[in-house]
């Protein structure tokens, strides 16, 4: 584990990318958030497609990260 640090973006393929996140957490999830739902709704984002990652699948993109470890 490493500490992360987040920060201001410039960049219009993130600031896209997130606010596609939040539009599918506001059209799937409930209204209100609940904590027990957060694992199904962290699924879907991880199988939600990313301009900024060239239209790949933030899950694929972490298996080939953590592929790479062993």
């Amino acid at each position: 584990m490493e500490i992360i640090q987040i920060r201001p973006s410039n960049s219009r393929s993130v600031l896209a990318s997130m606010n596609d996140f939040v539009r599918q957490l506001r059209f799937r999830g409930p209204d209100r958030f609940n904590f027990a739902h957060a694992d199904a709704l962290e699924d879907l984002l991880s199988e939600t497609p990313m301009g900024a990652l060239g239209y790949r699948y933030p899950v694929e993109i972490a298996a080939d990260a953590f592929s790479k470890l062993v």
